[in-house]
């Protein structure tokens, strides 16, 4: 077997890694990352202030790294951070240059509503697809792209091959929404299969759905707070989707080098 998680980095040591090579089978990793030492480590807001949490994330990424262990680091890009995130970039590539086990990429965190298509958030796509652009260029980049496969689930949690890992030892299947819907502990050897199985319920399809242009990316998990279910209304997900294409569209302005057309 192998495996793969997401984790904030903060935890590892020499000793956690070596177990995760030899125990775990751990082959890659995403790590996030908001942004250069001093926006990083005032986002995240950890209890411990004497460490510095930034530089022991950055410490831990080397110690996976040199037992080579993929890195992803996703950037969470706000309105406002696009000059943070070059520095950052600009650093990682200083630490990291020479490794190829390492892939970044950014995405948009918007202030606003997940639903808004202003002017601010289309800026943000902008910069988001610039310092995609940036991080290319330092030979780091990490290739997104709309879905070219049906999907077997809609996510990690109604798959059987993701499990979320609280703090505390408790286990979910959403890492989103774990807290108040555990199945069981990574202490305990009893839990909860009611709770799992109820993750992989949907919404039925509608008559509509079968010629349905959006139904490939249709997410209707009944335990899922971000679910929808269209009710013959699908500009919910028209809008997500015109998220991608427009991200699709400005990557294609910046490699024309035709901003002036965008």
């Amino acid at each position: 077997y192998e495996s793969d998680m997401v984790s904030n980095g903060y935890l590892f040591s020499e000793s956690v890694v070596l177990q995760a090579v030899n125990d775990w089978n751990l082959k890659s990793i995403q790590i996030t990352l908001d942004g250069t030492e001093d926006v990083y480590n005032r986002t995240k807001n950890y209890i411990n202030k004497e460490e510095n949490a930034f530089y022991r994330v950055i410490h831990n990424i080397s110690l996976l790294l040199k037992e080579n262990i993929y890195v992803r680091i996703r950037l969470n890009m706000v309105s406002g951070s696009y000059e943070d995130m070059k520095n950052l970039i600009d650093f990682l590539f200083a630490q990291f240059g020479n490794s190829n086990y390492l892939k970044i990429y950014a995405v948009e965190v918007f202030d606003a509503n997940k639903n808004d298509l202003s002017k601010k958030n289309h800026m943000l796509w902008k910069e988001v697809s610039q310092i995609n652009r940036y991080i290319d260029e330092k030979g780091f980049g990490y290739s997104h792209s709309l879905s070219q496969k049906l999907r077997v689930n809609y996510c990690m949690a109604d798959s059987d091959n993701a499990i979320t890992i609280l703090p505390n030892g408790n286990l979910g299947k959403c890492e989103y929404y774990s807290d108040s819907d555990i199945w069981g502990n990574i202490y305990c050897d009893t839990y909860n299969e009611k709770v799992i199985e109820a993750w992989k319920e949907s919404y039925a399809d509608m008559d509509s759905c079968k010629e349905c242009f959006f139904f490939p990316e249709c997410l209707h998990l009944k335990k899922c707070p971000e679910a929808f279910y269209c009710n013959g209304n699908v500009e919910y997900k028209k809008r997500q989707i015109q998220k991608q294409i427009e991200k699709i569209y400005y990557e294609m302005c910046l490699e024309t080098q035709d901003m002036g057309f965008c």
